[in-house]
């Protein structure tokens, strides 16, 4: 038998009491390394479990050539980052639940697991526990007939910390766990009903915020009827604006993302980014006014300058002969602004755009030559505007 050697990225409570202690004990298995951003926390973990190295950088600890497979135990947010460094180095995964903060990441990860060939491993450990191996057996068995409906309800009141809105635990903080409780307790039940009764192949379900306690979700529920109450038609069009999207049918989308914007819970960067995303289905769509319209409230709400910077490049390609001069003028100023000169390149290019939908082409040549002078040698603006410049010559 091969011996395991793993690799701990995370040292936190899971690893103290749940799944780390067993990694020592299994035949074959044991850990010659842990990882913690905190020296501290590193250097105490390994001492206390007779750990012999401990680093404080991810990717010190996936070189380390004693490492041959890593454990990632750590929050969320930085379970793709980590699953795919480990992946690109050659060595196995086996990750906390849920695989991702996101849908997108998920599919990441199984992305690179195909390409490099390295297996990534979800930590669903529940499904072989003595306990569900019976339920198994029993349905395998036919013991309580056939099932042909299976409900599980969870509910649990606000926990202590769940009160203290300047320091909420992680579990409920979105940018780190990807939503509230749902993402970090219902995994198991879900892997459980998969193992249980095959693959899921379909969902429809809302959720929503009722507590108010923390932006997050605090309820999800699946949905058995086309109609929802009224109080939640908010949530229900958010939900289903997001599978219309899913499923590229991008005009039916579009009501339904304009009624989700005013959910309960949604902060004013949320609804910076939906009207960006209305503004580019807008786009997509033909209807260059209201695109136009749209990134304008992107840029009202105040948002992270990247996004509030995007939001006026994408006005130019919606301008308007009725605003083109009013653009043009915003986009000089951007030019002259010492914050925008890593942007150069795509603030000309912006500029180019203008005069070329004004059949200027000379001003866009002018424009274009600028922001290649000007500009980035690489990047996104300065390979468009070679592109625009070879069109024209």
């Amino acid at each position: 038998m091969k011996q395991i050697n793993w690799g701990f990225i995370g040292c936190g409570e899971v690893t103290e009491r749940k799944s780390g202690p067993a990694f020592n004990l299994v035949e074959g298995s044991r850990v010659v390394a842990v990882m913690s951003r905190s020296s501290e926390k590193a250097s105490s973990y390994a001492q206390r479990h007779n750990i012999p190295r401990w680093h404080t950088d991810a990717q010190s600890l996936i070189n380390d050539p004693e490492v041959n497979a890593v454990y990632i135990a750590t929050p969320p947010s930085s379970h793709a980052t980590y699953a795919i460094m480990a992946m690109k180095a050659g060595k196995p995964v086996y990750v906390e639940k849920p695989l991702a903060a996101s849908y997108v990441d998920c599919q990441r990860v199984m992305r690179i697991s195909r390409e490099t060939g390295v297996p990534c491993f979800v930590a669903y450990y529940r499904r072989k526990l003595p306990y569900f191996d019976k339920v198994q057996e029993l349905l395998q068995d036919g013991a309580i007939g056939k099932v042909v409906n299976v409900q599980i309800r969870f509910s649990v009141p606000p926990r202590d910390l769940d009160y203290n809105s300047t320091n909420l635990p992680w579990r409920v903080q979105r940018d780190i766990a990807g939503g509230g409780y749902f993402y970090d307790l219902a995994p198991h039940q879900l892997d459980l009903l998969q193992e249980f009764f095959g693959p899921i192949v379909h969902v429809s379900g809302f959720s929503a915020n009722r507590g108010g306690l923390y932006e997050a979700e605090d309820i999800l529920q699946r949905t058995q009827r086309d109609t929802v109450p009224n109080r939640l038609d908010e949530e229900y069009a958010h939900a289903k604006g997001n599978l219309l999207l899913k499923q590229q049918r991008f005009e039916e989308a579009i009501p339904y993302i304009k009624k989700g914007m005013k959910r309960r819970g949604a902060t004013s960067l949320d609804k910076a980014r939906e009207y960006y995303l209305l503004g580019q289905l807008y786009t997509l769509t033909g209807d260059k006014k209201a695109a136009y319209k749209s990134f304008g409230k992107t840029i009202s709400k105040s948002p992270p300058y990247e996004l509030e910077f995007n939001a006026r490049i994408r006005q130019t390609e919606t301008a308007t002969d009725e605003n083109h001069k009013k653009i043009l003028r915003k986009l000089k100023r951007m030019a002259r602004s010492p914050k925008n000169e890593e942007y150069l390149s795509q603030i000309y290019y912006a500029i180019g755009n203008i005069h070329m939908s004004r059949k200027d082409t000379t001003e866009a040549i002018k424009a274009y030559e600028t922001g290649v002078a000007e500009g980035s040698a690489s990047g996104y603006g300065t390979g468009m505007i070679h592109l625009s410049l070879a069109g024209i010559y």
